[in-house]
């Protein structure tokens, strides 16, 4: 196992107890998982430090500006940065809706750049075309408020498809690659255990 994959997996497994620890003695179960942006952008920094000689690292520096709108378009996140800080700007810059494009933009033009490189590897057109109608999907339900909800489990099975993808179909992936299909596995962890809460 990858010590980025261990990182990854440990972090994780950090919630669960945590969140079965609560369970156990309030009968709730209980994990801060409203931080894991927070989480995302340091993993993001450092898997790009312990890596940026390795070929294609530019896709993980690409990611961290990624992972920084994540946690910008994130109300809670803005919130408390907000209140902690007293950064009152920060949150008037992150609703409006330049940003709104900005965040579209650098945040799924990533991904479909990312859908682009993996399909490099792995030439399977169908699995690029079901990649790339799945970000179209998500944008799309960003616009519809009855169907917002259902934008984060797409995201979630976009990405479960990227690293079924990379890791089946692929055999000489770059290390690069496969670091950040082990970012894109964590992202699912922490939502699902988001959905269950």
């Amino acid at each position: 196992m990858d010590k980025e994959l261990k990182i990854v997996v440990s972090i994780f497994l950090v919630f669960l107890i945590f969140g079965l620890v609560s369970l156990s003695t309030s009968r709730i179960f209980a994990t801060p998982i409203f931080l894991k942006h927070f989480v995302y952008l340091p993993l993001a920094i450092l898997f790009y430090g312990m890596n940026f000689k390795q070929n294609q690292s530019w896709l993980l520096l690409m990611y961290i500006p990624v992972v920084l709108l994540g946690l910008l378009i994130d109300d809670f996140s803005v919130g408390l940065l907000v209140e902690k800080y007293h950064v009152n700007w920060l949150y008037e810059i992150t609703t409006t809706q330049v940003f709104s494009v900005i965040f579209i933009v650098g945040y799924f033009g990533f991904f479909i750049l990312i859908a682009y490189l993996f399909f490099l590897a792995y030439r399977k057109l169908a699995i690029l075309i079901a990649s790339l109608v799945l970000i179209l999907a998500v944008i799309t339900c960003l616009f519809i408020p009855d169907f917002l909800i259902a934008s984060g489990p797409i995201f979630l099975l976009f990405l479960a498809i990227q690293i079924f993808a990379l890791n089946k179909y692929s055999s000489n992936e770059s290390i690069a690659k496969k670091i950040l299909t082990y970012q894109f596995l964590f992202i699912i962890l922490m939502q699902s255990m988001e959905y269950f809460l």
